[in-house]
């Protein structure tokens, strides 16, 4: 490590005048006078700290106080709080995307359930309009006797509750295509929020 500290120091004097060192060494001695400057401290303090709530250490005159330990404090007391948010804000979004991952996979099965009893529905209307319109070509064919006779006595009931399944499959059918609808929309929905929250929580994570 001290071979490589001194690798550094000979590439940076070879590219940098004596003047130029002169000028280093200036600004480095500043800088630690700096450093060890309660006033600037304090200047520090105030500017970034005092509007935000935190206080100094207790002391009786300001000037008597470790400026630099207050800042110090300050900061570390600053970032654990940042901590806590930064872990409060990634508990929540992981809570949302868990109970919306949830809803999902709720939604998903719900639409699956529907289209196969929609289906279902659908085969039975058909089935249904199929058999009537089987049973009004049997009867073109028979005799006028037995045409009669169906009419009176066939007809009337058969047909009676032929429409009411009919009109009860197309409700059904309805409602079942009315409630896929407003799934299909909620579910859209949740997957948008759900990439919105991912997207969220990227963010924090990379921050």
């Amino acid at each position: 490590m001290d071979s490589m500290a001194s690798d550094i120091v000979d590439l940076i004097l070879q590219h940098l005048s004596a003047q130029d060192l002169c000028h280093v060494e200036r600004v480095c001695h500043r800088l630690r006078s700096l450093g060890r400057d309660s006033a600037a401290w304090r200047t520090c303090f105030e500017a970034q700290y005092k509007d935000a709530g935190a206080n100094p250490p207790a002391a009786e005159e300001p000037e008597s106080l470790n400026w630099k330990q207050a800042y110090r404090a300050a900061y570390a007391e600053e970032k654990r709080r940042n901590n806590w948010k930064l872990k409060a804000k990634t508990f929540k979004l992981t809570s949302d995307l868990q109970v919306l991952e949830r809803h999902i996979q709720h939604a998903f099965a719900s639409i699956r359930g529907i289209n196969t009893l929609l289906k279902q529905k659908e085969d039975e209307l058909q089935a249904l309009q199929s058999a009537r319109s089987t049973g009004i070509a049997l009867q073109c064919w028979q005799p006028a006797a037995v045409r009669t006779f169906l009419e009176g006595v066939v007809c009337q009931s058969t047909q009676l509750e032929d429409n009411w399944q009919e009109c009860n499959l197309q409700q059904t059918i309805k409602g079942l295509r009315h409630d896929l609808k407003c799934l299909s929309s909620s579910l859209s929905a949740r997957q948008q929020r759900l990439k919105d929250k991912e997207a969220r929580l990227q963010s924090i994570s990379i921050a």
